[in-house]
């Protein structure tokens, strides 16, 4: 098995994630993609992305202990914060 599999990690913008599994893409055969589950503090949905994107600088391992206070937040406040930085990243982008 993966080392990064059934591990929880925190999205730049601040989202909370369970990678589940690494899949082959049906498209070419080789492609590896991410099969992880949104935790926190949207709706939880599953979702696949390319291994390629699926990078230290994107998506920070947290542990047991960061992950059950990131899950103690409340709601609205957490999807504020989110919404926020993804508005602040996405200016950032249009800037440069």
């Amino acid at each position: 098995m993966d080392q990064s599999i059934n591990k929880m990690y925190q999205h730049q913008d601040g989202g909370v994630y369970t990678a589940l599994y690494i899949a082959t893409s049906t498209v070419d055969g080789t492609s590896q993609m991410m099969v992880y589950k949104h935790v926190a503090p949207f709706e939880q949905k599953i979702w696949a992305r390319p291994m390629s994107e699926w990078t230290p600088q994107r998506f920070r391992e947290i542990s047991a202990t960061e992950y059950n206070e990131l899950l103690r937040k409340p709601t609205a406040e957490f999807q504020a914060e989110i919404t926020a930085r993804k508005a602040e990243r996405q200016s950032t982008k249009l800037t440069i």
